[in-house]
C-alpha cells in the first residue's frame, strides 16, 4: 500500500507497507527509463511519508509508534536490503495521536534544514511539528515549533517563489470521498493553519504524500490502487503531476 513520495536526481522513491503487516515494508525506486527496483526496509511498520535530506544525504521515513528513522542515501541506491542509520527516533512526545488513538507520525517533509512531521487526525485538528536538523544528521529535539493543521492531513510540502512561501496540505479520508489539496501562505510565526481560505482544490480519492520538485513540478501519490482499497471507481494507479505555478494562481 503506497504511502510516501520523494524525488532525488529525477528518481522517484515511494514507501509502501504490506496490508497484512506480515512482510517488511519497502521503498520502490522508479527511474526515467521505466526501470524500477524494490528496496526492503528493516521494519514491517505501517510506514508513512518519506523525504530526502539533501544536506546530510539521508532518507527520513515515518516509522512505528510515532517515531522516524533515517537511511543513508548511498545504502538505498546500492543495496536491496537496508538498515536504518538512526532507528525509531521519538519525535512524538505524546501529542501526535492518530485517528485510532495510538501514537503516529503519518507524514514528513524536509524543508529549509528542518524536518516537518505530522499526525493524521479525523475529528480533531492535526499537529505539525518542525525540528531543526543539524549538519551531522542529528535532530535537535529541544528545538521544536508546533503548528495546528486541518484534520485528515496525509502529507505536507512547501513551495517558495520569488517573494512568497506556500504550504500545501494533502487531505483525504476514506475510499469513496474526494481528496482535497489546500494551499496557504506560509509564515513560521503563524501557528494555526486550520482555516485555510487561500486556495483549495478537489483531487481524486485517497491522496497521500505530495511534493514539489526543484523544477516546480507538483506531484501527488494515491493509495486507491492498492488491492485493499480498489473499488474500480477513480482508482489512481499513477502519480499526478502539474506545474505548481498553475496551482498557486488565484485566478
Amino acid at each position: 500500500i503506497p504511502q510516501g513520495l520523494t524525488l532525488v536526481n529525477d528518481n522517484i522513491y515511494i514507501t509502501a507497507y504490506d496490508g497484512k503487516m506480515k512482510k517488511n515494508s519497502v521503498i520502490f525506486e522508479m527511474h526515467n527509463d521505466n526501470t524500477s527496483r524494490i528496496i526492503t526496509l528493516d521494519t514491517n511498520a505501517h510506514v508513512g511519508g518519506i523525504t530526502y535530506d539533501e544536506v546530510n544525504h539521508l532518507f527520513w521515513i515515518c516509522d512505528i509508534d510515532g517515531t522516524i528513522s533515517s537511511y543513508k542515501y548511498d545504502d538505498v541506491i546500492a543495496k536491496n536490503n537496508v538498515y536504518a542509520e538512526t532507528k525509531n527516533l521519538n519525535v512524538n512526545n505524546n501529542d501526535l495521536i492518530n485517528h485510532k488513538g495510538s501514537f503516529s507520525v503519518a507524514y514528513i517533509t524536509f524543508y529549509d534544514n528542518h524536518l516537518y512531521v505530522g499526525n493524521y487526525s479525523t475529528n480533531n485538528s492535526g499537529i505539525l511539528k518542525s525540528y531543526e536538523v543539524k549538519n551531522n544528521g542529528s535532530i535537535d529535539l529541544s528545538s521544536v515549533k508546533i503548528y495546528k493543521t486541518p484534520n485528515k492531513v496525509q502529507g505536507v510540502t512547501f513551495y517558495k517563489d520569488t517573494n512568497t512561501t506556500y504550504i500545501l496540505f494533502s487531505i483525504s479520508y476514506g475510499a469513496i470521498n474526494y481528496s482535497k489539496l489546500k494551499i496557504d501562505i506560509f509564515d513560521e510565526r503563524k501557528i494555526d493553519y486550520r482555516n485555510i481560505q487561500f486556495l483549495e482544490y478537489y483531487m481524486p480519492r485517497m491522496m497521500e504524500e505530495i511534493i514539489v520538485s526543484n523544477d516546480d513540478k507538483f506531484m501527488a501519490l494515491f493509495e486507491s490502487n492498492a488491492y485493499k482499497y480498489k473499488t474500480g471507481i477513480l482508482d489512481m494507479n499513477k502519480i499526478y503531476e502539474t506545474d505548481i505555478k498553475r496551482l498557486i494562481k488565484k485566478d
